[in-house]
């Protein structure tokens, strides 16, 4: 007997449900034991946690939340997160946390550096810093490093060197001319003649930055000389004259043995004094030449009355007269020379009337010489003039002081009787000095 769905069962049903497999029928008998659940349905089937909705001690999501604002920002590790005020201990060490107040966690310092650089901001920052530190090194050689940066490049210069090295180091020199010389052995057999003997030497000048002059001879591009006058009391290298230090511009003559070879020569406006110095092997057979330059710093002229008369040459002082001097007058140019193989050097002829530079062709270059003017040059003009004047006067006080004493000129040191700003001499010997009371000339001499 079948039963309808009112539970009548007197009624007729006719099932149209398909018979049922071993499967449906197992589920079905589940589910006849399964109370019913109106309120969900068939969602009750659905796999589910077996975890309470509610727990008794959870994390608050507040607290989850700072928790991961603190790991992306700050990148704290959860050992390290710090304990807010007003959460219980339990949920910190339920988070596993130590306590530690908020005030005392800092971000990290900003890098000096940006990772967004890209190449070409990177190329601009090291051409800015290349150009940065060159103008500086380029500033400091022109104003206070002059000195040492001059010095350096000087003490690399020696004889036998090639002129291309010199040029290396100081640039193409202002100056050129050629002289011929002699050689004292032919380089050809015995019957050679002497135009055989015959050399071109080629001299060389370089300004040094308004603080002296360097010269050199060559012979085939290959330095046998080099000299250095200083003419700014700025510039006072140190030489070594063998084992002897000496300053140029200050360390006077009789620091060094008297060895009687030396040329003086005296005209009306040029005027100069040498000695020659020679060791042998300790000095590794150099020539020093050591002197004074009419051009140089602290130059000091001879008198005429202080040449031998008996020298025909008039270049040789007398003793006396040359002690006072070496003692008084400092040294302000010396040249260094390999083995002397010329004629000249052995007959005093070879540096003409000046010992290294020569004033006759460096003086064209000043500002006084220019041809075209201008007001700076006109201004440069008064200084000099008034620098002149008040060195004559000067002068001219202390010859009168001399003079009025009761040894006469005598009792004045040689330096203060000679070193007049305004003497001029002749090139040509045997010609007077010019009378102190001569209207002074407007350039020094």
């Amino acid at each position: 007997m079948a039963l309808d769905r009112h539970g009548d069962p007197g009624a007729e049903v006719q099932s149209t449900t398909p018979p049922l497999d071993r499967e449906a029928r197992r589920r079905l008998a589940v589910i006849r034991l399964v109370p019913p659940l109106p309120a969900e349905g068939v969602e009750r089937l659905r796999h589910r946690s077996r975890a309470p909705k509610t727990s008794p001690k959870p994390t608050q999501v507040e607290v989850v939340g700072k928790i991961i604002f603190l790991r992306q920002n700050y990148h704290i590790v959860a050992g390290e997160i710090a304990m807010y005020p007003g959460q219980p201990a339990s949920q910190s060490a339920a988070c596993r946390t130590r306590v530690r107040h908020p005030s005392a966690m800092k971000p990290d310092p900003e890098p000096w550096y940006s990772t967004t650089l890209n190449v070409w901001t990177l190329a601009g920052v090291l051409v800015a810093s290349w150009t940065l530190v060159k103008t500086i090194n380029e500033g400091w050689r022109r104003t206070i490093g002059r000195r040492r940066y001059l010095t350096t490049r000087l003490r690399k210069i020696a004889p036998r060197v090639r002129h291309d090295y010199v040029e290396s180091l100081l640039g193409s020199p202002k100056w050129q001319s050629m002289m011929e010389c002699t050689r004292l052995t032919a380089a050809e057999p015995e019957e050679a003649d002497d135009n055989d003997r015959k050399v071109e030497i080629t001299v060389r000048t370089w300004p040094l930055s308004r603080l002296g002059y360097l010269v050199t001879w060559s012979e085939d591009d290959i330095v046998v000389m080099y000299g250095i006058t200083t003419t700014s009391w700025w510039y006072r290298p140190r030489v070594l004259v063998d084992q002897t230090q000496i300053r140029l511009g200050k360390t006077v003559f009789a620091v060094l043995n008297d060895t009687g070879e030396h040329r003086a020569w005296l005209g009306n406006r040029r005027f100069g004094y040498l000695e020659s110095h020679y060791f042998g092997n300790p000095g590794a057979y150099r020539w020093w030449y050591v002197g004074v330059n009419d051009i140089g710093y602290n130059a000091v002229p001879l008198s005429l009355d202080w040449f031998d008369d008996e020298d025909d040459s008039r270049t040789r002082v007398l003793p006396d007269r040359r002690d006072a001097y070496r003692a008084s007058a400092p040294i302000n140019t010396v040249v260094v020379s390999s083995t002397a193989l010329y004629e000249e050097l052995q007959d005093g002829s070879f540096f003409g009337i000046s010992l290294g530079v020569d004033q006759d062709l460096v003086r064209l270059a000043d500002p006084e010489f220019h041809v075209l003017d201008s007001r700076i040059s006109r201004a440069q003009r008064r200084i000099r003039e008034w620098r002149w004047r008040l060195n004559y006067r000067r002068w001219e006080k202390k010859q009168r002081s001399c003079k009025t004493g009761d040894g006469g000129a005598d009792d004045c040191r040689p330096e203060e009787t000679m070193a007049c700003p305004a003497r001029k001499y002749d090139s040509e010997p045997g010609l007077q000095l010019l009378h102190v009371g001569q209207r002074p000339p407007r350039r020094l001499g």
